[in-house]
């Protein structure tokens, strides 16, 4: 029993380091919209995720609804 208890903590430290990595070096970004400037697609204080793995190109914004919270570290 302690043998899947410590590969699920390992597991799960794995995670935790991963998304601090890709916060640090920029990769994926939480972004809260404090304006209505974007509506209906993006209401105010609704929280957005940003990726720089793609490059952006013109009229191509992507809204997508999460029913799950932002974890912020």
């Amino acid at each position: 029993m302690k043998k899947v208890i410590f590969i699920c903590a390992g597991f799960f430290l794995l995670l935790v380091c991963f998304w601090i990595g890709i916060r640090i070096f920029g990769i994926f970004n939480t972004y809260r919209n404090v304006s209505s400037a974007n509506a209906p697609n993006i209401a105010v204080n609704q929280i957005v995720m940003a990726s720089n793995l793609k490059e952006a190109k013109k009229s191509s914004l992507n809204c997508r609804e999460s029913r799950w919270s932002a974890l912020y570290l």
